[in-house]
């Protein structure tokens, strides 16, 4: 996997530090990174290809995940996390994209790793990317685990509706919602679902 061109010396050393980090580390829910260098003015990484659709393709086909198969999901990503948070490395794009699925299982795997904790990756600029992202990446701010903290409820809320919380066709809008309003309640979206999931994802979301 390509990681950039060369020509950001800067946050390309930093995402090649966090992919060091991450070859020693093995973890069921984290694709593994075997090797990273440079080659023909690119970086890059090397890992098992995954094939199967990801989160956003599943979400797109089946809809939301009931809610014993989200929290399943789920469990497993806040432990992939938690994994690489102990390793000093931040996810920093954590969306329905970065989550794969071994062939033929309901294993997940973290792909799109990048960031060392206290770094500020490059702004989103599209649609896919700002949906999810963190109220500190809006404004350029250094990312910690908190910064997974919020992506994380971003995307229990999208397992659990089928949705983005903040959403539309203007990307500048919807990171206006990201820095100023709060998310909707999941139980707004769907009545059935128990309003203490409404809490995990406000905990989760909090500005």
């Amino acid at each position: 996997t390509a990681l950039g061109r060369l020509r950001d010396p800067g946050g390309l050393a930093d995402r090649a530090r966090a992919m060091e980090a991450l070859t020693g580390l093995r973890h069921p829910s984290i694709l593994p990174v075997r090797a990273v260098g440079d080659g023909e003015g690119r970086a890059f990484l090397v890992s098992p290809a995954v094939e199967d659709p990801d989160l956003g393709g599943r979400l797109s086909t089946w809809g939301p995940f009931p809610v014993a198969a989200a929290l399943s999901l789920m469990r497993q990503v806040a432990d992939a996390l938690d994994a690489a948070h102990r390793v000093g490395v931040v996810h920093g794009g954590l969306r329905p994209g970065t989550v794969r699925f071994a062939a033929g299982t309901e294993q997940p795997y973290l792909t799109g790793f990048g960031v060392t904790a206290g770094s500020t990756p490059p702004a989103a600029d599209d649609l896919a990317d700002v949906e999810n992202v963190a109220p500190e990446q809006v404004i350029g701010a250094p990312v910690d685990r908190r910064t997974d903290v919020y992506a994380f409820g971003g995307l229990l809320f999208r397992c659990l509706t089928g949705v983005a919380p903040f959403r539309g066709d203007d990307p500048g809008a919807v990171l206006g919602a990201v820095m100023h309003a709060e998310p909707p309640r999941v139980s707004a979206i769907r009545p059935e679902l128990p309003g203490e999931l409404d809490r995990v994802v406000a905990t989760a979301m909090a500005k």
